[in-house]
């Protein structure tokens, strides 16, 4: 898995229009990064709320 960080950064600095064809697998971790990322941005969980809290002041 290490040995596609470099290539995973460099998919995702393509955003939205980043497209993984191929290997499946390495579709499969580019999605397992984006996770993390897309639940932070669609939950109010707390940490999402206090960090929006914290940055109005």
């Amino acid at each position: 898995m290490t040995g596609t960080i470099e290539i995973k950064s460099y998919i995702l600095s393509f955003g939205p229009a980043a497209d993984v064809i191929e290997p499946e697998s390495l579709g499969k971790e580019v999605a397992d990064e984006l996770q993390p990322m897309l639940a932070r941005y669609t939950s109010e969980s707390p940490s999402r709320i206090n960090n929006a809290a914290s940055m109005r002041k």
